[in-house]
């Protein structure tokens, strides 16, 4: 780009001056918002400089920046006068700060010093605490206003009457102890009801804390799990993961034997699957409807751990072919797998009795809700139809199965979520499933797949209060549709149950004939994902290296 499309910026106080330059009419606010920066100490006679660059000039805005401070004056109080008396943007603030403190301590400063400038409200203090008061107002907050961590409204009003100096200091002292799984668990995190910017936020905080591009393990319940090496993009992967793992309790097993005790760094949900709202009204009644009549004609309680070939069109649509699934009577862990290069992805809890069967730690918009219905037509086959719906697959290489008594156990919470089924209402099965399995045969899945282009369009939401007629029931029968709760099947008008259908092949795996109908007509948009600590944040952190 010519330098003509540069242009200089510059605040000063008494002693200190920013200046930069930005590319066309960019403000200084948002360039430092949406930029990651390397920062390294010049001097110059008398006056030290701060010189930042941009590591990804082709997209961010900001092209450079100097903050220059005479010697003898040190940088916190240079910083603090830049605050104080002009109007420099605060994430500009935020960055500086963030990048001094990680070059004082040999640190990276690029992920905290850009997840910083999420998480700062408007400034309102005009004098500066001391090391004791900021420390004295986290361990408040962590006593009396816990919450607060997992709410960025609640945060910021905590925060807002301190200098933009105090609260960049405060930040990096509740971003170590977001990595606390003590006080995660304890976090709201995932209640009904919260905003995906609440539920995104402890992953902002976390990665507000500059020690962390040190730490090379971490503790996940009693298990030492290594970190991907630094600088690596892949770090940033590491609190979803570390959020999922510690707010379930995911079992030991699963980290010794499935992900050798190293973090996993394949992310194959990252992306925005868009849906329009009665799309994804029909997907979220599937799911609960498949999970509704499962439990009500339960015959098995499965357990086990197994690798399940995914039929191709849902393949295609999510990008992975094989899941290995470790299954207990409250629901499943789910690890992506990718047989070619014998790697796992990111693991996520599948709980179906929970309000929200999945988190969105791991799973982005669209494909969480994708995901739901297709693990929930698996329990509805599974509890329905035990082994009958799996079906032998070609194995790639042996495994050492998890054994099912090690991931059995439920967490409080959890409990509290899972409803009780009367043993009167039908004697249940216990089953291990272990090996690799296919779900349905294959002329299940190409008669599904046929019916599944005869019937598009045909689901109708109905009336509040009304019920489908038993026709339309059974109509769908048919089809091996499970009509969700609050529809209707309207049967369409084609020649193939006349002519190609008269003696149908029975359809076992009504669960997976639903999921596949369900997930043939709809046509989401993809989008790349917003720059989060939880929900596709790698799309940023390509700038780091």
């Amino acid at each position: 780009m010519s330098q003509d499309a540069l242009q200089p910026f510059g605040f000063t106080s008494n002693r200190t001056h920013l200046s930069g330059m930005l590319r066309g009419n960019a403000d200084p606010e948002t360039a430092f918002f949406a930029s990651f920066l390397r920062w390294n100490w010049v001097r110059q006679g008398n006056y030290l400089i701060l010189r930042g660059h941009i590591i990804n000039a082709t997209s961010a805005p900001l092209v450079s920046v100097d903050f220059t401070i005479p010697q003898g004056l040190s940088w916190r109080e240079a910083l603090l006068e830049l605050e104080l008396e002009t109007n420099a943007p605060p994430s500009a603030l935020a960055q500086l700060h963030v990048g001094i403190y990680a070059l004082e301590k040999g640190l990276p400063p690029e992920v905290a010093g850009f997840f910083m400038t999420r998480c700062l409200p408007k400034a309102g203090g005009r004098t500066r605490l001391s090391r004791e008061q900021v420390r004295a107002l986290a361990d408040q907050i962590l006593k009396t206003s816990l919450p607060a961590l997992a709410s960025k409204t609640m945060l910021q009003e905590k925060i807002g009457h301190l200098t933009r100096f105090d609260q960049v200091r405060l930040l990096m002292l509740l971003g170590r102890e977001v990595w606390n799984p003590t006080i995660l668990r304890q976090l709201p995190i995932f209640e009904p009801g919260k905003s995906v910017e609440d539920i995104l936020y402890p992953g902002f905080l976390a990665l507000c804390f500059p020690e962390f591009e040190n730490i090379t393990t971490l503790d996940v319940n009693g298990i030492t799990v290594q970190l991907p090496a630094r600088p690596s993009p892949e770090r940033m992967l590491v609190f979803p993961q570390y959020l999922e793992w510690i707010i379930f309790h995911v079992p030991p097993s699963i980290l010794q034997h499935i992900h050798k005790r190293t973090f996993p760094v394949w992310s194959p949900f990252e992306a925005y699957l868009l849906f329009n709202d009665d799309d994804l009204d029909v997907l979220k009644s599937t799911a609960a409807t498949l999970i509704r009549i499962a439990e009500s004609q339960k015959r098995y309680v499965p357990q086990g751990d197994f690798f399940l070939h995914l039929p191709e069109n849902i393949q295609s649509l999510i990008g992975v072919d094989t899941l290995r699934l470790i299954v207990d009577p409250n629901g499943i862990w789910v690890v992506p797998y990718n047989p070619d290069k014998d790697r796992y992805g990111q693991s996520f809890r599948y709980n179906p009795h929970a309000p929200d069967h999945l988190s969105p730690a791991i799973c982005g918009t669209g494909y969480r809700e994708i995901l739901d219905v297709i693990l929930s037509a698996l329990w509805h086959d599974l509890l329905t139809g035990g082994h009958s719906g799996l079906y032998p697959h070609p194995t790639p290489r042996p495994y050492r199965a998890v054994s099912p008594a090690s991931h059995a156990s439920t967490t409080r919470s959890q409990r509290a979520q899972t409803p009780v089924y009367s043993p009167l209402r039908r004697r249940t099965e216990t089953i291990t499933i272990e090996g690799w399995h296919a779900w349905g045969s294959d002329e299940e899945r190409r008669i599904i797949q046929r019916r599944a282009h005869q019937v598009r369009g045909f689901l109708r939401r109905l009336p509040h209060g009304q019920r489908p007629s038993e026709q339309a029931l059974d109509n769908a029968l048919f089809y091996g549709l499970i009509v969700p709760d609050g529809y209707t099947f309207v049967r369409p008008h084609v020649r193939g149950r006349q002519a190609g259908d008269t003696n149908p092949v029975e359809i076992r795996t009504r669960g997976l004939a639903t999921a596949l109908i369900t997930l043939t007509n709809l046509k989401p948009s993809i989008e790349n994902p917003p720059t989060s600590a939880l929900e596709g944040v790698q799309n940023a952190s390509t700038a780091l290296l």
